[in-house]
């Protein structure tokens, strides 16, 4: 594995003399085109992993279906699981023997970043001074460590109902992000290049392309928009409605009120007046 370590550290090295004669000398741009060149070489083991976490991804309806009916029962729900895999072909393992492969060499990047000798100068980038030190503000980089994971782990989700999946979305990245406050800032810029090319790679699988997935979210947040003005257009008829409806009641009841008076003031016995008494009668009294 050294001589591995050796040989990615002398590639930076070959990556850092290309940028001198582009003339933009820099050690963190030929980490980033290290970066870039290794998502490319592993994009075909990667395919076949994340073609496998997109069908699961649109399988989501039905899974979440299962996990309510057997929710109670675990046997009865992997073999209803099973049996949906079946039917649309997927090998919920097939991912893994790519993934397998690649930690080696996501081992050896690491090592060979974390001790790595920058010589010659140009090892500073922006605000950082030297890319073999940890961001001097504690701040900038881990933050940015820790949004790229959580889009990465967030586009790649493939059961959102399991809890350990949805446990571990939030605290990847929280635990990354404490961890690159210590780490050199040429090694975390190193993982945020990776994990923001591993999101676009994902989106371009699932959407069938970059300009698929934008495609996609640009028509959603459409569809959101006029979701939205059709509830405030709907609430605004309702209002308008209960207000006519509450209008026209009120008249409706003064009308009433008014014709129950005028009933019961038809119905109301007329007073007879008192007769007076025979004035003979008086007389006799």
């Amino acid at each position: 594995m050294s001589s591995f370590i050796n040989l990615i550290q002398q590639f930076v090295e070959y990556l850092f003399g290309l940028t001198q004669s582009f003339g933009f000398p820099s050690y963190a741009l030929a980490i980033i085109l290290l970066t870039i060149i290794v998502k490319v070489l592993l994009y075909p083991l990667m395919r076949k992993q994340m073609q496998s976490m997109a069908t699961l991804n649109k399988l989501q309806p039905k899974i979440a279906a299962i996990d309510r009916k057997y929710g109670k029962n675990p046997a009865k729900k992997n073999e209803a699981l099973v049996k949906l895999y079946q039917q649309n072909n997927i090998n919920p393992m097939a991912g893994c023997l790519p993934l397998l492969i690649q930690l080696p060499i996501f081992v050896c990047l690491y090592r060979a970043l974390l001790n790595f000798e920058y010589t010659g100068g140009f090892d500073s980038f922006y605000w950082i001074e030297h890319i073999g030190n940890p961001d001097p503000t504690g701040i900038y980089l881990p933050v940015l460590v820790g949004l790229s994971t959580y889009a990465q782990q967030k586009i790649m989700i493939t059961n959102k109902n399991d809890r350990m999946q949805n446990t571990m979305l939030y605290v990847m990245p929280i635990m990354l992000g404490f961890m690159a406050i210590r780490f050199p800032a040429g090694l975390c810029l190193y993982w945020i290049t990776y994990s923001i090319i591993g999101t676009l790679q994902q989106l371009a699988v699932n959407h069938g392309s970059l300009f698929g997935a934008v495609k996609h979210y640009m028509d959603k947040n459409n569809g959101n928009a006029e979701a939205e003005k059709e509830d405030a257009e709907t609430d605004k008829t309702n209002k308008a409605d209960k207000t006519n409806k509450t209008g026209n009641q009120k008249k409706t009841e003064k009308k009433q009120g008014k014709q129950n008076k005028s009933v019961e003031k038809q119905e109301e016995p007329a007073q007879q007046p008192e007769e007076l008494e025979h004035p003979d009668q008086q007389d006799e009294a």
